[in-house]
């Protein structure tokens, strides 16, 4: 058992002494009072003194519970963003493959390529601002093993060498930098990781004091941007941008902005949908089964819960018979 879990036991059995220590000095107290009456007025004084010391004890107790509340709230929060943000990142990779059935081979080797070169990168230089050298090292070695990936390796490794032989001024310059480009991707969870790292090894230098405050007012100023093209590609009924930066809004949304936002998502969900079904109707009219295909499973992944994709599923094999897909 951790010595924090015992003493949190041990601290429970004090409050149950503390308790039955004062029930004892108050009830002896009337059976004193025609033996020994001196004493029998010394003992509810000191039953009261137990009392009042039960009771700064309960406040004590309270104030952990509300203290371990809140650390575990600011705790989730923080999980909870970096799941919706790891999530948003599965989504656009899934939105990519869909999409990617219309591209060559060769060019969805690109896309994922380059996915994987970032990817690749950050854990590099998370490791290296960290200052957790070896580890920097091994990972660079391992990439610079992968067939395609030697000079990205090359890369690194240089990088890697500038930081470990420059200042601790440059060394900081260099983990604002790669902050704040973190921030240029909305990278907003990594960014505050990044600097809050900064914090605990630099916590005097001004540039890492400000920092925090510097990634918030810039994720306020995106969500505004976002707020912004919203509304004028709402007022252009621009359908498809209003969707796509509708879904890059609302992980900047608080749950009553979203549910002011619900009325006019909902309408551009509709005039999407309408549109889909419109074009939907027409390749089969014209008897484009190929787009007819696309367009029905598009669908019925976007929006699979409308009577419109319910009607499609039923059909489905129809169209993939008439498009050859089986």
């Amino acid at each position: 058992m951790s010595k924090k879990a015992l003493w949190q036991i041990n601290w429970h059995f004090w409050f149950v002494y503390i308790f039955i220590v004062a029930l004892i000095f108050l009830i002896a107290g009337p059976f004193l009072a025609k033996t020994a009456p001196k004493l029998a007025m010394i003992f509810p004084g000191i039953a009261n003194l137990f009392l009042i010391a039960m009771a700064l004890l309960s406040v004590f107790a309270i104030l952990l519970l509300i203290h371990k509340i809140v650390s575990a709230s600011v705790e989730n929060t923080d999980k909870l963003e970096n799941v919706i943000q790891t999530l948003s990142k599965q989504n656009e990779i899934l939105s990519q493959i869909s999409h990617g059935v219309r591209l060559s081979e060769t060019a969805k080797a690109i896309v994922f390529r380059d996915m994987d070169r970032q990817s690749l990168r950050e854990a590099v230089l998370e490791k290296l601002h960290q200052q957790d050298y070896q580890a920097t090292y091994a990972t660079i070695d391992d990439i610079a093993k992968r067939p395609g990936y030697e000079t990205l390796a090359s890369q690194l490794r240089s990088e890697s060498d500038s930081y470990r032989s420059a200042t601790q001024e440059e060394q900081i310059s260099q983990a604002i930098s790669h902050v704040e480009k973190l921030c240029d991707q909305f990278q907003w969870t990594k960014a505050t990781n990044q600097a809050q790292r900064l914090m605990k090894s630099y916590p005097a230098h001004h540039r890492v004091q400000s920092l925090i405050n510097t990634i918030a007012d810039r994720r306020l100023q995106r969500k505004k941007e976002l707020l912004a093209q919203w509304d004028d590609a709402v007022k252009r009924q621009a359908t498809d941008e209003s969707i796509a930066i509708l879904r890059d809004l609302d992980l900047y949304l608080t749950p009553n902005e979203g549910l002011a936002m619900q009325d006019a998502a909902r309408d551009v969900f509709r005039s999407k949908l309408h549109g889909m079904g419109v074009q939907f109707s027409m390749a089969v009219t014209e008897k484009r089964w190929d787009d007819a295909l696309n367009i029905g499973q598009q669908i019925t992944t976007d929006f699979p819960n409308t009577r419109m994709a319910g009607e499609i599923r039923e059909k489905i094999d129809i169209l993939k018979n008439k498009a050859g897909k089986v």
